[in-house]
């Protein structure tokens, strides 16, 4: 049985870009997720001890960001769905990560 979590609008600030200026100052990012995973132990059980902790996953997602530098927001969003998938009873995710200082003349 599947259920789905979304973390909407994570605000973090990183180090994040290929520009040389970007290298030097932390950037904002917005990363929202969709998470599809298993709760039908969980459902039988009802016990918060076997359900997955959103507040952990996203403080341990918010940490890594934030002392991450990667130069594309590819690299970053591997090794966020890294962490997303260490949890077992994820079984599909999806990302949508907003670097509003990219380009010009875009949603601020």
């Amino acid at each position: 049985m599947l259920a789905e979590i979304i973390i909407d609008e994570l605000a973090v600030e990183t180090i994040i870009g290929c520009l040389p200026h970007e290298r030097i100052t932390k950037q904002p990012l917005t990363i929202s997720l969709s998470i599809q995973y298993d709760i039908a132990h969980v459902a039988q059980t009802d016990n918060i001890e076997d359900a997955m902790n959103y507040a952990s996953l996203v403080d341990e997602i918010k940490v890594f960001v934030e002392n991450s530098e990667f130069q594309l927001l590819e690299g970053l969003s591997n090794k966020i769905f890294e962490i997303v998938f260490t949890r077992s009873q994820v079984k599909q995710a999806s990302m949508f990560i907003y670097k509003p200082n990219a380009i010009d003349r875009v949603k601020r």
